[in-house]
């Protein structure tokens, strides 16, 4: 069952725009980052948008399956996810562009969780 649930489609996101609303594909996105009031969406095609919105907002509009909140700043694509190893109480993710994403102490437990999910992910 728990696979069924993770391939199930979540449909696309609506951000909103000044002008017009900007419609997007969730499972294009590689991360996301909180930066104040603002966040930065990065995309697996190097394309980068920034929203005024929070990222809550964010997360609970991705597939909670597919994505995680590894840290109070950060939403990552496990799909995207290369690597990772740890870092004295923390672990560093390493995605396909090679960025490499902090998993706060507090979100260490959900990604061992979701890493049996994804046996691509090596740790190094």
């Amino acid at each position: 069952m728990q696979d069924e649930k993770r391939f199930k489609p979540y449909g696309r996101i609506v951000f909103p725009g000044r002008k017009n609303n900007v419609i997007e594909n969730p499972h294009d996105i590689a991360y996301c980052k909180a930066d104040d009031h603002y966040i930065d969406i990065y995309f697996k095609d190097e394309k980068r948008m920034n929203q005024a919105v929070c990222l809550k907002y964010i997360e609970s509009r991705l597939d909670p399956d597919v994505f995680l909140r590894c840290h109070k700043s950060y939403i990552i694509n496990m799909e995207y996810v290369k690597s990772y190893w740890y870092y004295e109480k923390y672990i560093i993710v390493k995605l396909c562009d090679a960025n490499q994403i902090p998993v706060s102490i507090d979100y260490v437990n959900a990604f061992g969780d979701m890493l049996q999910y994804f046996p691509t992910i090596t740790r190094i």
